[in-house]
């Protein structure tokens, strides 16, 4: 993936107040993700929202079981 990453056009997404669940379409693979990778919830600029990947060592580091996947 380039530093300027890729656009999603004429996908879905499902907001529930405990999750967000993506278009079947938006793999793990095609969002380089790992089931049970942890991300981080950031602000960005213009007010978007950006989901950062959590390095393993540091979720391990606060407490957070990793690699496990959603129930």
């Amino acid at each position: 993936m380039n530093n300027n990453g890729l656009t999603f056009i004429d996908y879905n997404f499902k907001l529930y107040p405990d999750r967000i669940e993506f278009d079947h379409e938006l793999s793990l693979g095609k969002l380089n993700l790992k089931e049970g990778q942890m991300l981080q919830v950031c602000a960005g600029p213009q007010g978007t929202v950006i989901l950062c990947k959590v390095d393993p060592v540091v979720a391990f580091a606060q407490g957070y079981a990793i690699n496990t996947p959603c129930e």
